[in-house]
């Protein structure tokens, strides 16, 4: 009894796991359960209890009932510690850790799915507008500019393009003028040239005219 009560206060008891000390005429010799001193343990411990060596471990039973039977041996006193604890006990934790690590795992995968769709916000969206305005720029539209939305790679793709439009814009602006003038200057030509050859044409009409004696018309 002094031994089965100071078992019963060092180690935890329940009804999934039972302890208990069995001698070498196969009687329990210390349990917490009072009723079973000095009996026999149960015919189904019977297998593990008849193997020798230091220690060794079990499943016995069948579907929910199975347990996980540990038999300590102690040669010298020729008694054998024996641990039973039921396996639904034993794997409860780690079922819950399983259950727990898929909803984790569900959790991480919901979350990196939504930082994706996040991520790819900040880095398609900028490249969708620059990619619009270039569409718009083809068309012979160059009145457009691509938002800068960012300081990174997208950025500076945004303030190239925006700075290669201006440019392209400056360049058309100069050619347009260029033109400008140069019709301009092929006018005054043409009328430089107008002015000496219609007066070249008078004088020769006037000479003509002299000749012919046709002083009046001249």
């Amino acid at each position: 009894d002094a031994l089965s009560a100071f078992l019963e206060t060092a180690r935890e008891t329940s009804s999934d796991k039972k302890y208990f000390i069995v001698d070498g005429t196969q009687r329990t010799v210390s349990t917490p359960d009072k009723s079973k001193l000095l009996l026999k343990p149960e015919d189904r411990l019977n297998g593990s209890l008849r193997k020798t060596g230091s220690s060794v471990s079990e499943i016995i039973g069948r579907g929910s009932g199975r347990e996980l039977v540990t038999v300590t041996y102690y040669d010298k006193l020729n008694w054998k510690l024996v641990n039973t604890i039921s396996l639904q006990k034993l794997t409860a934790d780690i079922h819950r850790n399983i259950t727990l690590t898929i909803f984790v795992g569900i959790g991480c995968l919901l979350l990196s799915l939504l930082l994706a769709g996040k991520l790819s916000q900040i880095i398609v969206n900028p490249l969708l507008q620059v990619t619009k305005a270039m569409r718009k720029v083809r068309e012979g539209d160059l009145n457009v500019t691509s938002p800068v939305t960012t300081e990174d790679e997208t950025g500076l793709i945004s303030t190239v393009f925006n700075s290669m439009v201006g440019r392209i814009q400056e360049l058309m602006r100069t050619i347009t003028n260029e033109q400008v003038r140069k019709r301009e200057y092929e006018l005054a030509l043409i009328h430089a040239q107008i002015k000496p050859h219609f007066l070249y044409n008078t004088l020769d009409t006037i000479y003509v005219l002299n000749d012919l004696e046709l002083n009046e018309a001249a």
